[in-house]
């Protein structure tokens, strides 16, 4: 153990600020096992006393294994789904409601070849769920719960940390463990046995059982190996469990089910549970002022907010009598939600404005408020999902929680499920949508379930607590920014040189007399309503028709749409021979994850409405992205947004002159999607169409992804500027027939 503190301290002094976040993430994880709880979650094993029973049964180790390794599973995780199971038909015998049950399991620390005695353990307390009802779905929860758990930082230095609470005076000592068990319902623990015969006075040890203390628990349940079986002890307390025989009889029952429907069941392939990221220690949660930009520029005509509509197979998500499974999404968007922790918090906003808002954590967060259910009118159509999407898209997100939602569309053609997904834009860019996508769905048909698990929300700031904040980071904020400018001058003079200069040359483009798009009919105020509309291109036609040209997808794609106003204008009264698309360019920094907000410059081109020849508009599109892209304009602009983040709160409520630009008459985006299938609970995702959201007096956004062997092209509308978009999608679609 000495030697251990001094290597830390050597570490520590090399790596000081590395070493006091791996501290803090420790402190943290600390204080979620050993915090006190005030009581268990069971309503009906409730008494307490030093009354106990004791009971034994066997099982066959070998079979155990084999089953629970079929399914890349141990004898721990098949033994805690039996005995969770055994515990819920106790408590629904009894007419007892449990939605879950509180866990403590001891883990040791002893190396293999350490033969000195006393304690060496720690405890790991999690709370597991009681309402799955497949047994080989409860395995593989506790398979990812048992695998999170035994990530927790505090495991670490596991220890030393028991070694330091038995210095502790005995008194304060005994409060932390009392507070710490308190709480808990069951302890469950597995000790490896001997698997040699072994004998005492010449008699050979035939069975071995452990009787663990319940330390404040209702009940023990010991597994130790020994020579070929599985001998279970289990010790509870009579206050608690009124019918100690009964429940050791279902707990028997409910491992030997886990074990037969592990032997029947087809194996599945298991993946480690990504762990969730951890916040670096003393980060900031305030927006940046380009979300802060996107919250000024709502407007109940205009939500800013991206999403996508999204078709799923539907078979794998209904149970037997045909009914949508919502509980079960319910329970994996909880649990994925680890890896976007901003989308378990709201907006904390400044008193009278004066600083930008914060993200706070919702303490009343309700899974069941953000994933919801609708479904279409029967017969259904081919648009139906589109209209639902666009129609969920008419309706602003609640500022008064986090900002998002997930609506699932059932009564689709061919048993289809709908997803249309809504996330405010101040709370992720295009590329971050992808991201949450990706954190949401799988690669494989078959992975493994992700259980919620309890999470301590952190009380949010007081408004006086989010003023004085503010008011201290804008005074202290131009001190910070001379001395990081200084910095850049004097370490990378020549960096310093190549911004300047693609901020001027993105000042030009913005200021020069051509940089004023031209007007249309689709280019005034909206109204609420909207339309969505696609287009479907298959990525080898796109691939194959843009290498003659040197052009990339999105030139083609910008191309086909230049070619389609020119067509669709004229029907409208517009003479136009230009159209100015602003094309949002990505600035996110290798590593950044989907909690890290909006990372977008931007680029305004000229669409070449006038040009009727396909290979002359794609050169033109393509000569002039290549020119912005070379002139770093999208860099130029992203330092301007960047620069905002010093500009004092109440001066970004001038971006709602936004509304009145007249620099582009629509938004195009474009990002990547997947070219692997992916997966929402074994339904595989049959397509994705991505909506962008309308400017104040932009008619017309269109979002551009790939996904597996199809480009996607969303068109989104005001249908009350825009009367005829499909006629739009449908000149759209013929560009790409007669040219590639």
């Amino acid at each position: 153990m000495q030697a251990d503190v001094v290597r830390s301290t050597v570490a520590a002094s090399r790596h000081p600020v590395d070493s006091g976040t791996t501290v803090w993430q420790g402190l943290q994880s600390t204080l979620r096992l050993l915090s006190p709880v005030s009581s268990a979650l069971s309503t009906l094993m409730v008494g307490r006393s030093s009354n106990r029973h004791t009971h034994v049964f066997d099982l066959e180790l070998e079979r155990m294994h084999a089953a629970a390794q079929k399914h890349g599973c141990t004898i721990n995780h098949l033994l805690f789904a039996g005995v969770i199971e055994g515990i819920t038909q106790y408590h629904s015998r009894a007419d007892h409601k449990l939605d879950a049950l509180r866990v403590l399991m001891p883990i040791s620390f002893r190396a293999n070849n350490d033969a000195t005695s006393g304690n060496q353990w720690g405890p790991v307390r999690f709370t597991a769920p009681t309402n799955i009802e497949d047994p080989i779905e409860r395995l593989r929860a506790m398979r990812t719960i048992l695998a999170r758990s035994g990530q927790e930082p505090a495991l670490e230095f596991g220890q030393s940390l028991a070694g330091a609470v038995q210095l502790l005076p005995s008194v304060l000592s005994s409060n932390i463990v009392s507070g710490m068990m308190r709480g808990v319902d069951v302890v469950i623990t597995n000790i490896p046995g001997l698997q040699e015969d072994r004998f005492l006075g010449g008699a050979r040890v035939d069975r071995v059982y452990a009787f663990a203390p319940t330390a404040g628990a209702a009940l023990n349940v010991a597994l130790v190996s020994h020579h070929g079986r599985a001998c279970v002890g289990v010790l509870s307390d009579r206050a608690a469990i009124a019918d100690p025989q009964g429940l050791q009889q279902l707990i028997i029952a409910s491992v030997n089910d886990v074990i037969s429907a592990a032997e029947k069941t087809e194996p599945t392939p298991f993946v480690e549970p990504t762990p969730p990221p951890r916040e670096k220690a003393g980060s900031s949660r305030r927006l940046s002022a380009v979300d802060t930009t996107f919250l000024e520029l709502e407007s109940p005509r205009a939500p800013m907010q991206i999403g996508a509509a999204i078709t799923l197979d539907g078979h794998g998500l209904r149970d037997d009598d045909g009914r949508l499974r919502l509980d079960l999404a319910h329970r994996h968007i909880d649990a994925r939600l680890d890896r976007v922790p901003n989308f378990r918090r709201k907006l904390g906003p400044v008193p009278l404005g004066l600083g930008r808002p914060v993200w706070m954590d919702d303490e009343q967060f309700d899974i069941t408020r953000h994933v919801k259910v609708t479904s279409v009118v029967q017969p259904a159509a081919d648009h139906d999902l589109l209209d639902v999407a666009a129609s969920l898209h008419e309706t602003p997100l609640d500022r008064n929680h986090p900002l998002w939602e997930i609506w699932f569309v059932d009564g689709l053609a061919d048993d289809d499920v709908g997803v249309v997904l809504k996330v405010h834009h101040a709370l992720v860019d295009g590329v971050g949508g992808v991201e949450l996508m990706v954190a949401l769905f799988d690669f494989q048909p078959n992975p493994v379930a992700d259980i919620p698990v309890y999470r301590r929300s952190k009380s949010a700031p007081s408004p006086t607590r989010r003023l004085g904040d503010a008011a201290v980071e804008q005074l202290v904020d131009p001190f910070r920014l001379a001395r990081s400018t200084g910095r850049k001058i004097l370490s990378s003079p020549g960096t310093v040189l190549e911004q300047a200069k693609s901020l001027a040359s993105a000042a030009t483009e913005v200021l020069r007399p051509a940089a004023v798009a031209p007007r249309s009919s689709f280019n005034t105020l909206i109204e609420r309503r909207r339309v969505l509309r696609t287009v479907y291109v298959p990525l080898e036609r796109v691939n194959a028709g843009r290498a003659p040209l040197r052009a990339t997808v999105n030139d083609v794609v910008l191309a086909a749409l230049a070619g389609a106003f020119r067509q669709w204008l004229p029907h409208h009264g517009d003479n136009i021979f230009d159209v100015h698309a602003a094309v949002p360019v990505s600035i996110r920094p290798d590593g950044a994850d989907t909690d890290s907000g909006n990372h977008v410059g931007a680029v305004l081109v000229t669409l070449p409405v006038g040009e009727p020849a396909w290979e002359r508009r794609v050169k033109l599109v393509r000569d002039r992205m290549h020119r912005l892209k070379t002139s770093h304009d999208g860099e130029g602009v992203a330092l301007v947004l960047d620069a905002l983040d010093h500009v004092p709160a109440p001066g970004l409520r001038a971006a709602r002159l936004l509304s009145i630009q007249r620099m582009a008459n629509l938004v195009v985006t474009n990002v990547t999607g997947p070219r692997q299938p992916m997966y929402f609970l074994g339904s595989e995702v049959k397509t994705i169409v991505p909506v962008v959201p309308l400017g104040p007096n932009m008619g017309i956004g269109v979002a551009v992804t790939s996904y597996r062997d199809d480009l996607t092209i969303g068109i989104f509308a005001d249908p009350d500027l825009c009367p005829d978009i499909s006629a739009f999608a449908a000149a759209l679609d013929a560009q790409f027939e007669a040219n590639l």
